[in-house]
């Protein structure tokens, strides 16, 4: 269903724009979610991962997911 949305639906109305504009407006609602407890909870709801812990320590610091955002998605370190 959400693959079916964003292929007919999302992807042909942002591919009309121009692509920097989508970038900064999808960085600053990914910064929007982070900064709010109800964002952070509802992308945890979605995407978290709830089978057995993955946390991992990468120079004394520990992650909860080896999973993180790729640099380059927000190359002005927002």
């Amino acid at each position: 269903m959400i693959k079916f949305l964003y292929r007919n639906l999302l992807k042909p109305a942002l591919f009309k724009f121009d692509p920097e504009l989508i970038h900064d407006v999808f960085v600053d609602l990914g910064e929007k979610f982070g900064n709010s407890k109800a964002g952070r909870a509802f992308i945890s709801y979605l995407y978290g991962y709830k089978g057995k812990p993955i946390s991992i320590t990468v120079d004394g610091i520990t992650y909860k997911s080896p999973v993180a955002l790729a640099a380059g998605f927000d190359y002005n370190g927002r």
